[in-house]
């Protein structure tokens, strides 16, 4: 059911996609100092997307890498204390009465 759900929506978005573009075929000049392109509008609606995916990708990587090395720091924590609380156990009590 699930994937049937996933194949459905996908061909929904493509559905989209294709209208987007037969919509908006005209084209936009874009000048970038050095060099002018000629491009179709909903090419650079996807061009800018997937610039603003990719940096927002770099900008998150920074902070994705920090929280994996906490987590590896603190599984090194519990496997030491879980370790402690093993070897306190298997001592055995000493009782004088």
């Amino acid at each position: 059911m699930k994937r049937i759900l996933l194949v459905i929506v996908f061909f929904i978005l493509v559905l989209f996609a294709t209208a987007f573009t037969v919509l908006n075929a005209q084209s936009v000049t874009l000048n970038l100092y050095l060099r002018e392109f000629s491009l179709p509008v909903s090419v650079l609606v996807f061009l800018a997307l997937v610039l603003g995916a990719v940096l927002g990708i770099l900008a998150s990587a920074g902070m994705v890498l920090r929280r994996q090395q906490e987590v590896r720091r603190l599984k090194r924590r519990l496997a030491l204390s879980e370790e402690e609380v093993l070897n306190l156990r298997n001592i055995p009590i000493k009782d004088r009465h």
